[in-house]
């Protein structure tokens, strides 16, 4: 269940596992329940480095970063060297002579570890899992055609100590507390009693509140979106 780890432990675990010689695996429960299910994706931005106002050397840390987060600079945290730890295919896609989702013991043998989540961004993150037979991979496929993205709706913030922000923190407690009990529920009955009592919980905090909020500041947001989408597509 992904709310319960990351979506790639199963692999990385089960490499774990083979090497120490065990006879069992994990595998990841996934199943779309529908076809007309869909998965929500409002990121509208994730991890990131900053440079420190004691940092001693500012310009050398600004070449550092906008190095890091160019295109060569995340394909070499990400997936390593060109020629020595990956090739490109035909399509551009990387094919990586080390599992990418699993053992990493051929990078430790050489004392490295790729890991650029600090740096990376979506596209040199997912393609990399592109020739990359592993569970999430094939998870990842098959939920793509129900994912329905809006970034607009992550861009929305809420003003510190503000009626909306308490709002928003009390919430987020109580889908929280909600969710093992949806999650654990022991038939389809029981799981739809304990989602409406979320739901109900939700309501009860004024959870309206927040959607009135959102509504009056989605507009501007995705007006300011739209504009620097087209300024990138040029």
């Amino acid at each position: 269940m992904r709310n319960s780890s990351y979506d790639a432990h199963a692999d990385i675990y089960s490499a774990t596992i083979a090497d120490n010689g065990d006879d069992f695996r994990l595998k990841l429960v996934t199943d779309e329940l529908s076809d007309k299910c869909k998965a929500y994706d409002t990121l509208a931005a994730g991890r990131g480095l900053h440079i420190t106002r004691s940092c001693k050397d500012v310009e050398a840390a600004y070449r550092l970063l906008a190095y890091a987060y160019g295109e060569e600079g995340m394909r070499l945290l990400m997936w390593g060297m060109e020629g020595v730890d990956y090739t490109l295919d035909a399509d551009g896609y990387p094919v990586l002579n080390y599992d990418f989702q699993g053992s990493d013991a051929m990078l430790k043998e050489r004392g490295l570890k790729y890991w650029g989540w600090l740096v990376h961004n979506a596209i040199v993150t997912s393609i990399a899992e592109v020739n990359n037979d592993s569970q999430t991979t094939r998870d990842k496929l098959s939920l793509s055609e129900h994912v329905v993205r809006n970034p607009v709706i992550g861009m929305i913030r809420f003003e510190m100590d503000s009626e909306e922000e308490n709002i928003n923190t009390r919430l987020t407690e109580a889908v929280k507390n909600a969710q093992t009990n949806i999650y654990m529920a022991d038939s389809e009955e029981a799981c739809i009693e304990a989602y409406n009592f979320m739901i109900q919980q939700a309501e009860e905090l004024n959870m309206g509140r927040l959607e009135e909020y959102g509504n009056e500041v989605y507009p501007e947001l995705k007006a300011e979106y739209d504009r620097i989408l087209a300024e990138h597509v040029k």
